[in-house]
Order: C-alpha cells, then structure tokens, then sequence
C-alpha cells in the first residue's frame, strides 16, 4: 500500500525577536521564565566602509561540499514504551517522515549524506531523494526481513558520480563470525567512492578555477556508512567491527586506485 505524504515546501523565516518572543531567561528566585531584553545598540565612531567582495577562487585541486550523518531512527524500532514523552501523533510515520524529509533535504540540503536505520525506502525515502535531485544506495540489515531496516548514501547527482560501491555484511567475515560469546548482529555497512563532476560547482559561491590537468586527475571522495552492533556492554564486538571496517576499506582503495580523502560515517 503506498502511502501519499505531504507536499514540502521550505519553511518561512522566523519572526523577528519582540518581548513576546524573545529568548526566555529562568528567575532563580521565583522560579518564573521571564523574557531577555536585548543590550542597548551602542554606537561607534567608525567611518563606514565599502563592503569588499571576495575574489578568491577555489584551487582546481580542492572541491568544498556538505556532509552529513544522520541516524534517523527506523519507524520499525519505535515502541511507545521507549518514548513515554512523545505524544502518539509524533511518533506516527505519517508525522515523523515530513519532518524528516524536510529537515534533511529542505533545511540542510547536504551534498551527500550518510543515513542509518532507515525503512521504508522504496515506497518513501527513494522517490523524495529523486525528487530533490538526490541519487542513492540502499543496504538493508536482514534482506529476509519484511519490515527491517538498513544503511542508505544519498548524494546530489549533478554533483558527483559513482564510481565504486561495496555493501559489507559484518557477520560475513572470519574476524567477526558468529561464535558462543558474540552473537549474530546482521550489522552491515556501505563503501563507496564518489567522484566530482567536471561541471559540477562546490558548496562555496566561488567556482572551481578550471586545469587542463583536471580530466587526467579526476578528484573525488571516498566515504563507509556504518551501524555497529548496538548493546553497550559489547565493547568486544564493536572493536572487531571496527576492524573488518578498516580491513575492507583498505581493499576498497586498493581496488579503486585513487588517493582520495576518506570519510568514516555512521554510528554504533
């Protein structure tokens, strides 16, 4: 069953301060909230300068972009006993992926992002990055699992290509194999390497100088998305984790003979 969300729109500007909404200060005395009065505008004498624009251009070498991670929370997780201060209506699919969408795409707008516990793709997440000129790459935890969750990158397409990609399944591998004192986690994680579009231009209102040597020397990125196995006690199981991690990343940047910068996302 599809289910049809709300069209979003960027949010309107705040209001601007009044003493009916201004930042609120706690009376220690009477215990009462009371509103902050701005300091008083003090004035200098200090001749007026023409504002200087900046004329600075971006090296061909270097590229400057956004990146976010982002545990949002799988609704298959969500149990109303786990969130005795939420209201029902907020934790409710319907209300918590607007607000997720909106704050991610709308709000941040990242160039790429790394997002863990993430449901529901196909029928919600994919189409809305689409829609935002996102392209992505999905791993779920449990493919056997009807309602599971897992592991997505999204980046701008008109940004970056893809150039390399592999999903990692932790239990999978002899250093983390199940055994009587670690347990089966279904952890997985993402690599992946994303190159710069030539015609691409950087988060900075400055674009990249052009360099003849720039198609000989494609620059790019290389980032992992992980979830680690999440029961505190099991120190032991995230350091091995950890390792696999380190171990499969540096057969990745064997394979993708590039000497590009790595990023290492996600959480326990």
């Amino acid at each position: 069953m599809k289910r049809k969300l709300k069209e979003i729109s960027p949010p309107p500007p705040p209001p601007p301060l009044s003493p009916s909404n201004s930042p609120l200060a706690i009376d220690t005395i009477h215990r009462r909230l009371l509103p902050v009065q701005p300091p008083p505008f003090v004035t200098h004498n200090v001749p007026p300068q023409k504002p200087q624009q900046s004329t600075s251009v971006i090296p061909s070498s270097q590229r400057i972009f956004t990146l976010m991670t982002y545990n949002i929370l799988a609704q298959c997780l969500i149990k109303r006993d786990l969130f005795p201060y939420c209201t029902k209506a907020v934790l409710k699919l319907k209300t918590r992926v607007s607000k997720i969408i909106r704050e991610i795409l709308v709000t941040h707008q990242p160039d790429i992002a790394c997002l863990q516990e993430v449901d529901n793709y196909k029928e919600i997440y994919e189409p809305q990055f689409k829609k935002f000129g996102y392209d992505s790459v999905y791993h779920k935890k449990n493919e056997t699992s009807l309602n599971g969750h897992g592991l997505c990158i999204i980046w701008k397409k008109n940004m970056f290509e893809k150039q390399l990609y592999k999903p990692i399944h932790f239990d999978q591998s002899h250093l983390t194999h199940p055994t009587n004192i670690s347990p089966i986690t279904n952890n997985v994680a993402q690599l992946i390497a994303l190159q710069f579009k030539e015609d691409s231009s950087s988060s900075s209102s400055s674009p990249p100088s052009p360099s003849p040597c720039s198609s000989s020397s494609p620059l790019g990125v290389i980032l992992t998305n992980h979830h680690l196995y999440w029961r505190p006690s099991a120190q032991f199981v995230k350091l091995r984790q950890c390792l696999v991690l380190l171990e499969e990343l540096k057969e990745f940047s064997m394979e993708l003979k590039k000497s590009w910068p790595t990023f290492i996302c996600g959480g326990m």
